[in-house]
């Protein structure tokens, strides 16, 4: 039986596994989690969903993985989570900036 996954999956999976290990590593050599820096985005509106992905869906995870480490929730110290976007952001034009609209929004909100 062979199960074939999906590109799109095994890029996600990497992603969060790489990520992930990331975090972990940095925990285990400097004893925890102080700062995460998320700062991805690409602009690609012949593929939306991608640019969706990339620019939204990969820092909303990432922070999740971070929090992890992170959140006084799991008892950790609490650290600092900076979403770095574009200037694009500012304006609601396409799907690159609509995506990065989404995070300056709720950047405003906390």
């Amino acid at each position: 039986h062979t199960l074939l996954i999906p590109r799109e999956v095994r890029v996600e999976l990497i992603f969060v596994v790489c990520v992930a290990e990331a975090f972990q590593s940095t925990v285990e050599q400097f004893g925890r989690l102080d700062i995460v820096i998320n700062n991805a985005g690409i602009n690609n509106e012949k593929n939306w969903e991608k640019t969706i992905q990339v620019n939204l869906t990969s820092v909303i995870k990432g922070t999740y993985l971070a929090l992890e480490h992170m959140s006084k929730e799991y008892g950790k110290e609490g650290g600092i989570i900076i979403n770095v976007s574009s200037m694009a952001g500012n304006t609601q034009t396409h799907t690159h900036t609509r995506t990065h609209h989404c995070y300056f929004r709720s950047e405003e909100k906390t």
